[in-house]
């Protein structure tokens, strides 16, 4: 702080004690019953009809909603609607590549646009890449490069197997069941092969950053993800169903992957090039 100018400082010194009041007053009211010291969230910070849209926008960013007292994300704005490109859901025999491009989630879309292409069905979306694709139509910027993706799990995850009976049989295949199930440590083999799934759709999105999104929410099961074991014992990636389709929409060759365990969590790597 002897660094400051005494203009700075002075910035400082008001900021502070805004910050001072702030909290004095929150105390105040918790000591006066207006509400608890902690103030637990009971749900998320956006409309469930815009998770998928949060979670695939790098860009978006929360603020603050007098109504709700917190910070949220706020309802996409904009010409765009969050389905059709007229406000409505894609009517039956609509153009779909008319569709997906009037959301603007083309390459050159801007991020606000590629958000709003989430409402519009993946189906949808990976039908019209790989027509996209089949009439040479992506251009340079759309071929797909280089992806990598990282994930870590908690083998805490998985402590109770038996009341995630449900979960395992949406995202795991029944040869994965039965490899984690036979391993010395179940619940970390559980958890390296979901963060390796997770890190495969990271590798995959990123090898090809200008493209519409193809994946189907943050929802979807990953059972179609299978991650095995290679003759040499390294992790072997088998992609089926709408994976693989975005793996072929994208131009990719090939989908690596290297699993690690240290200190109670599952680290994950993927490559797709």
């Amino acid at each position: 702080l002897a660094t400051l100018r005494d203009d700075q400082f002075k910035a400082y010194s008001n900021r502070r004690a805004k910050r001072e009041r702030t909290a004095f007053r929150y105390m105040q009211d918790v000591f006066a019953g207006k509400h608890p010291l902690v103030q637990v969230k009971n749900e998320p910070p956006y409309a469930a009809d815009d998770e998928e849209a949060v979670y695939l926008n790098p860009s978006a960013r929360a603020q603050f909603s007098a109504a709700h007292g917190t910070w949220r994300f706020s309802p996409r704005a904009g010409p765009f609607s969050l389905a059709g490109a007229d406000g409505g859901a894609l009517s039956e025999g609509a153009n779909p590549a008319a569709a997906v491009d009037a959301a603007g989630v083309g390459a050159r879309g801007t991020d606000s646009q590629r958000a709003a292409s989430a409402r519009i069905p993946a189906k949808t979306r990976l039908e019209v890449t790989l027509e996209e694709g089949a009439a040479g139509l992506k251009g340079r910027d759309g071929n797909a490069g280089r992806g990598l993706g990282v994930d870590v799990e908690s083998t805490d995850t998985f402590a109770d197997l038996g009341a995630k009976q449900e979960f395992l049989n949406r995202n795991f295949t029944a040869e994965e069941r039965r490899l984690c199930l036979a391993a010395a440590d179940p619940s970390a083999s559980f958890a390296g092969r979901w963060a390796a799934k997770e890190a495969v759709v990271k590798a995959m999105s990123s090898a090809a950053t200008q493209t519409r999104s193809l994946w189907e929410g943050a929802a979807a099961p990953l059972v179609d993800i299978e991650i095995l074991p290679s003759s040499s014992g390294a992790p072997l990636v088998r992609l089926h169903g709408h994976p693989q389709q975005v793996f072929h929409a994208l131009g990719l060759s090939e989908v690596k992957v290297s699993i690690s365990h240290s200190a109670g969590v599952a680290v994950a790597q993927a490559v797709a090039y």
